[in-house]
């Protein structure tokens, strides 16, 4: 009975000593942090202060928001911070971020798509005119044509193809006259516009429809007004002014640009 005791009080030395000299440890690997001048990816859902859904990298939460685009491609959106790819305030949420961490940003108009500036408020004419007689190099000419002019030469060119009609050739300087049929209808950026002549002028009437957002040769508008002569556009962001709510969750970190 003494010895079995004794070997119980060693066996419990034993295991104190152990438990006393040997540290537990675990390894993990740090998780990526998101820094400036690194490559990001991002998956979001952005809202407005009424819960709505404007935009997303899901596509099943686009389709349940009904605003599924064909015609786009739904995954983590791809930025490097400090580039200015993106909204600002979304690039200052993501920074600092860890792979694998989500979370939910409000931003003001100031940190998203700025405040509505009524000077971006532009009008056109709904009619636009150009001259009916123009000149044209010969080199550019046989360029788009592919075949030399000659005088009462008839031919069709794009954009629009209408009939055209060379009048006189000097030196390297073609003279052309635009030739549309009544009742011509072409297409543009403002949609389906109606093509009328007289002797010295082409006139292109545009319809949009008001609500449409269309091309201009200094960037998108929204037509927000349509008269019998007159086109209101907004050239101001659709998002301009509003509060905008971010679900934001960080997929990937790539080190330096």
């Amino acid at each position: 009975m003494e010895r079995f005791v004794l070997l119980v009080l060693a066996v419990a030395l034993v295991l104190g000593c152990v438990s006393e000299d040997v540290e537990v440890t675990t390894s993990t690997t740090p998780k990526l942090i998101a820094e400036w001048g690194d490559t990001v990816q991002v998956n979001y859902i952005g809202r407005l202060t009424n819960g709505s859904v404007f935009d997303t990298s899901y596509e099943d939460v686009a389709r349940e928001a009904g605003i599924y685009s064909f015609f786009r491609e739904y995954s983590p959106l791809k930025f490097t911070l400090g580039d200015d790819e993106i909204i600002p305030g979304l690039e200052d949420a993501v920074d600092g971020m860890s792979v694998g961490e989500n979370k939910t940003v409000t931003l003001s108009p100031e940190d998203a798509y700025g405040e509505w500036d009524p000077s971006k408020v532009e009008e056109m004419d709904r009619t636009q005119t150009s001259d009916r007689v123009e000149e044209v190099s010969l080199e550019l000419f046989v360029e788009n044509v592919g075949e030399e002019p000659f005088p009462g030469m008839i031919y069709k060119a794009a954009p629009y193809n209408w009939n055209r009609t060379v009048l006189e050739i000097n030196d390297d300087i073609v003279t052309i006259r635009h030739d549309p049929e009544p009742g011509t209808v072409i297409s543009t950026s403002f949609g389906l516009a109606n093509v009328s002549v007289d002797e010295q002028f082409i006139y292109v009437r545009v319809n949009p429809s008001e609500g449409e957002f269309v091309s201009t040769p200094v960037g998108w508008a929204e037509v927000v007004d349509v008269s019998e002569d007159v086109i209101t556009l907004d050239f101001n962001h659709h998002l301009a002014g509003e509060t905008l709510v971010f679900y934001i969750r960080l997929e990937g970190v790539t080190r330096g640009r």
